[in-house]
């Protein structure tokens, strides 16, 4: 099956600061933070059939991507989604990398996941990957009335061509601040995990998208809200660091399993502060 990007819709939804602002990359500056952003998509294998799953965003350059558990995870079947794959926009270069996502590892009660982004036939993948920015993520939890944004990267409805399916992305802003926050969960079923209230709209394909405080760094992923209503839920980024990933080659050059995120913490692989 074929991909073809058309030309991108980048227009925003509110008059909040571009992300190119509102965001910190890992260095702690401002860069193409739309670069960080994955439209997740899920590939069925009926012809003219697919599904925009949410937004997933990177938190390294060597492929590693934070999104919502909800947004990779089968809750009927209890496992991973089948046939995901993220478009990637790099506005500098006026391209879309699409990749396969691999290799997610989703939280046990928490609504957070991480994966991998890979493409098998790119000669230069890490080199390619070592020229994207990662998003910076913060170790403190915002006060209720904190001012946040959130983003999203949503494809639009596709068009079948003879050549395959045509769509566009959609980049998409909101605002708000913080109402309430829920350290020990907000309750058992839904939201059982370290999560905040917020005043935030509910946009298309936002669901595991990077929230940001006013410093730029990136607390939360966007969770669950409801349309139409200025009032949202989202989860602690703190929560990943409890995840494990498999399939990791080190410096050894052998394959490991059940490598702990804190790892690449501490080699700064994944920045936090």
């Amino acid at each position: 099956m074929n991909w073809k990007i058309s030309k991108s819709n980048l227009h925003t939804t509110t008059t909040g600061r571009p992300i190119n602002k509102a965001f910190k990359n890992k260095d702690g500056q401002t860069g193409d933070g739309l670069s960080c952003l994955i439209s997740i998509v899920q590939r069925n294998e009926a012809p003219n059939i697919w599904n925009s799953m949410g937004t997933g965003f990177l938190i390294s350059n060597f492929g590693l991507i934070a999104t919502a558990k909800h947004v990779v995870w089968d809750s009927k079947k209890n496992q991973v989604f089948q046939n995901l794959i993220g478009f990637q926009l790099l506005q500098a270069h006026d391209h879309v990398i699409i990749w396969d996502i691999v290799n997610i590892s989703v939280h046990e009660f928490s609504d957070v996941a991480v994966g991998f982004i890979y493409r098998s036939d790119l000669s230069d993948f890490s080199e390619s990957l070592r020229k994207i920015n990662q998003f910076s993520l913060s170790e403190f939890l915002p006060d209720p009335g904190s001012k946040i944004a959130g983003v999203a990267l949503n494809p639009n409805l596709p068009r079948h061509t003879q050549e395959g399916f045509e769509l566009s992305l959609e980049y998409q802003e909101t605002a708000g601040v913080v109402e309430e926050c829920f350290p020990n969960g907000r309750d058992r079923v839904l939201l059982p995990g370290k999560c905040f209230s917020t005043t935030m709209g509910t946009l298309p394909g936002a669901s595991g998208g990077p929230v940001a405080s006013r410093d730029g760094k990136v607390f939360g992923i966007n969770s669950t809200g409801w349309h139409g209503e200025n009032y949202s839920f989202v989860s602690s980024i703190q929560d990943i660091f409890d995840l494990e990933v498999n399939n990791i080659r080190k410096n050894d050059s052998q394959i490991h399993n059940g490598v702990p995120l804190s790892e690449f913490i501490s080699e700064g692989k994944i920045v936090v502060s």
